[in-house]
């Protein structure tokens, strides 16, 4: 008899309750710690939406841009600073382009290349210098800058 009653006991505590204040202890509510990130954010009373940034503002060359380039931009460089232009981004020092980069910069605008996208803003931008460059990022520095295909100069 006294080992029914013993495991009857540790089965109630193990839900829960205690044999001492069954009656008088009600089940605890658990309230979410605010310190803890949640994965959604309730927005109204039937609406949530997820706790984290769009892609375009953790990284802003990711934005989606649908522009056309004024006819007064006449150069590859003028073309890269237009898009360039509230993105956090900027095109980096003429010191630090290389010889080829700086061909591509003074080089016209290819009329093609006027009306872009809908299209990520790394993209218009790898647009504007072609197959034959890659796009350089210094995300630390927020710049950009272009350097020769590997494939191109022999790397």
């Amino acid at each position: 008899m006294q080992l029914n009653a013993l495991i009857g006991a540790v089965l109630l505590t193990v839900a829960g309750t205690s044999l001492a204040g069954a009656e008088s202890e009600p089940n605890p509510v658990t309230i979410p710690d605010p310190i803890i990130p949640q994965d959604y954010i309730e927005t109204g009373r039937y609406s949530r939406t997820v706790n984290e940034p769009y892609l375009s503002q953790r990284n802003p060359l990711k934005v989606i841009v649908n522009t056309r380039i004024p006819n007064s931009v006449s150069t590859v460089q003028q073309a890269v600073q237009f898009l360039l232009v509230r993105s956090g981004y900027r095109l980096a020092d003429r010191s630090v382009w290389t010889r080829e980069a700086e061909i591509l910069m003074y080089h016209e605008l290819p009329q093609v290349h006027r009306q872009l996208g809908p299209i990520t803003l790394d993209k218009a931008l790898q647009t504007l210098a072609g197959d034959a460059f890659e796009l350089v990022v210094d995300p630390i520095n927020r710049k950009i800058t272009y350097v020769a295909s590997r494939d191109l100069v022999g790397g």
